[in-house]
């Protein structure tokens, strides 16, 4: 009888792991990865090497792209607990010189909630940015809203390589 009952709460307890687990299904994080403003390189093309930092302040700048050659397209990420994020565009001339410019981004940050199995994500919306002029002409938005879409953000100019 004991054997029967245990035999019986065994079973149970496997066929209701079962259900319990073919019945939920894996979460669709898309946004795994977070939410990237894109950089598209408009105007001369530049035969440098860029990486770029994120400034933060009272803490070590951070690398967020090292090393790009043939700048054509990138992707960075924005913060998403500042209004604006300050950025550190370092080029490497192919003659040795390193170029550096500041880029500030201001945006508002809008907190996105997709799924319960998923954390909660910022989508941005950029009003401004500013640039130094050293190697980097100037930066257009072409698409102030930062989200999931793809679209291109920002058209950034450099200056010739002369």
């Amino acid at each position: 009888m004991w054997k029967k009952k245990f035999t019986l709460a065994t079973s149970s307890f496997l066929l209701l792991s079962y259900i319990i687990l073919t019945s939920c299904s894996e979460a669709d994080c898309s946004m795994l990865d977070g939410v990237r403003s894109k950089y598209v390189a408009k105007g001369e093309p530049t035969t440098d090497t860029l990486t770029v930092l994120a400034v933060r302040e009272g803490l070590a700048d951070t690398t967020i792209l090292y090393k790009l050659q043939d700048i054509k397209t990138f992707s960075l990420p924005l913060s998403y607990n500042n209004e604006q994020d300050k950025l550190k565009f370092v080029f490497n001339t192919k003659s040795g010189k390193k170029i550096t410019d500041i880029v500030k981004i201001t945006k508002t940050n809008v907190s996105y909630f997709e799924n319960i199995s998923c954390p909660a994500y910022f989508l941005h919306k950029i009003t401004k940015v500013e640039n130094t002029t050293n190697r980097i002409d100037h930066i257009d938005i072409n698409n102030a809203n930062v989200n999931l879409d793809g679209k291109e953000n920002l058209y950034i100019y450099f200056k010739s390589d002369n």
